[in-house]
């Protein structure tokens, strides 16, 4: 383009004006294109919004029980402590909650929350001359531990029994009996409970239980068929409600005191 005085007029050559306007549409874009998008209210609103309170642990307890349709064992044991919690799903609300105890969780087959046995507060036991460590195995919140079990033949067998404080016996397997060389005509067949429910076993005395140096003798057993298991062998109360309990999940240990030294 170009301006040229012809007298008294102004000539305006306009040959070119065509790209000029494309030049200033392309500007114009470019300036758009890299103009910052903002999206801090988009990110905002993707924060919870929690609402933190101080709650009674067991009264807490009670209510996400209810709620949920959970079984929840030893809540008693949770009086007069307090945990703060906010509107967070239930995972995150249970382990602030239980977040000063030892406890276990009991899931069904698919995975889902079933029951929660509360063990006792977290801490070091307290020094006893019968004090037993133990070196567990862990699996999906749950530990396990080997265990001596000695028939009527005297031989003694090391099996792997899961820690079980909703089971009422221990429970094996019932070719357990052949191994250890139990008399079928002293069993018999009654309704057992564990963590997964009540179910039909024989029922018998193993005469020793060891853990460590700890010696249990004629300790109440239920045999049952393996399927009802899942595979999983049970060291429940029969044999676990003769000490007091402290799991420790971070160490992966159990140790165990015998209820007769426990003040």
């Amino acid at each position: 383009m170009s301006i040229k005085q012809l007298g008294s007029d102004i000539v305006i050559d306009v040959d070119h004006i065509d790209t000029i306007i494309v030049m200033l549409l392309i500007s114009t874009l470019l300036l758009i294109s890299v103009q910052p998008v903002f999206a801090e209210d988009e990110a905002d609103s993707e924060v919870p919004d929690y609402q933190w309170q101080t709650v009674d642990v067991d009264t807490e307890l009670e209510a996400l029980a209810k709620q949920h349709g959970l079984v929840i064992r030893g809540i008693d044991k949770t009086s007069e402590t307090e945990a703060v919690i906010a509107n967070e799903p239930l995972p995150a609300t249970l382990k602030r909650l239980l977040g000063d105890f030892n406890y276990m969780e009991i899931r069904d087959d698919d995975g889902n929350l079933q029951q929660i046995n509360i063990i006792g507060l977290k801490g070091a036991p307290p020094e006893h001359s019968s004090t037993t460590v133990i070196s567990t195995e862990q699996e999906g919140g749950h530990h396990k531990i080997k265990v001596g079990l000695t028939g009527t033949d005297g031989v003694r067998h090391d099996v792997l029994l899961l820690v079980d404080t909703g089971a009422d016996v221990v429970v094996l397997e019932e070719a357990m009996i052949d191994v250890l060389q139990l008399d079928r005509k002293t069993l018999t067949r009654q309704v057992v409970k564990t963590a997964n429910g009540e179910t039909e076993a024989l029922k018998g005395k193993i005469p020793v239980v060891q853990i460590k140096s700890e010696k249990v003798e004629m300790v109440e057993a239920a045999f049952m068929d393996r399927k009802k298991l899942g595979g999983q062998q049970l060291l429940g109360m029969s044999l676990l409600g003769k000490f007091k309990i402290t799991l420790d999940d971070l160490n992966g240990e159990m140790t165990l005191v015998p209820n007769s030294e426990v003040p």
